[in-house]
């Protein structure tokens, strides 16, 4: 078995676990997953990195950054349809990164230039 189909194992299994427990109880997947996770934000933002360059590491080792970038649009059209249905919360959350500013998230917009960068420079360049 490949990286990538061992990525994709976890994924479809991490899916089907979620969606089945939110089904039956959203409150048993809100008690022993969401709320353990995001109790300390800081160590969620350490796994979350270390998982992302895990994860990102045996993608790239397999993938271009180009196809990368192409899959990753797909997951933004995706998740935008998803969010689609929670909008006026969305649009609150807006607000309150306009308010805010994106300082709190610096992490994931050094990540997002980053690849924004190394793809049109794989394309263009």
């Amino acid at each position: 078995m490949t990286s990538i189909e061992t990525l994709a194992i976890i994924f479809a299994l991490l899916t089907l676990t979620k969606l089945i427990v939110v089904i039956i109880d959203p409150k048993i997947w809100m008690k022993f997953v969401v709320n353990p996770i995001y109790k300390n934000t800081l160590v969620a933002t350490v796994v979350y990195a270390i998982l992302l360059v895990i994860v990102g590491y045996y993608l790239l080792s397999a993938i271009s950054i180009v196809e990368f970038g192409a899959v990753m649009l797909f997951a933004i059209l995706f998740m935008g349809i998803g969010f689609l249905p929670y909008l006026k919360t969305v649009l609150k959350l807006k607000e309150e990164v306009i308010e805010m500013g994106i300082g709190k998230a610096w992490l994931s917009v050094i990540i997002w230039l980053v690849l924004a960068l190394w793809i049109l420079y794989s394309i263009l360049i």
